[in-house]
């Protein structure tokens, strides 16, 4: 199973659909979950970066790495591949939509779903999260 999540955040609210689902696989799963967000520009502020993941954090049971890196010129889907590799994960878990858009998937998602050496979990903008599993799930795993 998944033992390494990697979870790239452009801190879009679909962005952060996905953070939280993935701290949900982890908890469920166990393992590791990283939280990547890549500086694009020289306008990019890295502390305002770390205040954002810090926010995220709050989701995962166990704290997860927070990573903080300057895109690459290559682009950014490159920049999640060498993040990938390095930190060995073997899942991403992005949200459909970037910042800022609707509707279609992002073009960062299809690349990651095309190049990715692992496979790419996709989170729909329109995910319904639900607080406690059915009820009927309850009685299986909670005798009464």
């Amino acid at each position: 199973m998944y033992r390494h999540v990697l979870v790239p955040t452009d801190f879009s609210a679909v962005s952060d659909l996905a953070t939280r689902h993935a701290c949900d696989l982890v908890r469920a799963l166990g393992g590791q979950l990283t939280l990547l967000h890549l500086l694009e520009g020289p306008a990019a502020d890295p502390e305002e970066a770390q205040v954002q993941l810090e926010r995220l954090r709050r989701y995962a049971r166990r704290p997860p790495t927070l990573l903080t890196r300057h895109c690459a010129p290559e682009g950014v889907v490159s920049s999640i591949l060498t993040c990938l590799s390095e930190q060995r994960a073997d899942l991403i878990v992005v949200g459909a939509t970037g910042q800022g858009r609707s509707g279609s998937l992002s073009s960062v998602a299809r690349e990651l779903a095309f190049h990715a050496s692992v496979p790419v979990h996709v989170v729909p903008a329109a995910l319904t999260r639900t607080t406690a599993p059915p009820s009927g799930w309850r009685n299986i795993v909670q005798p009464t």
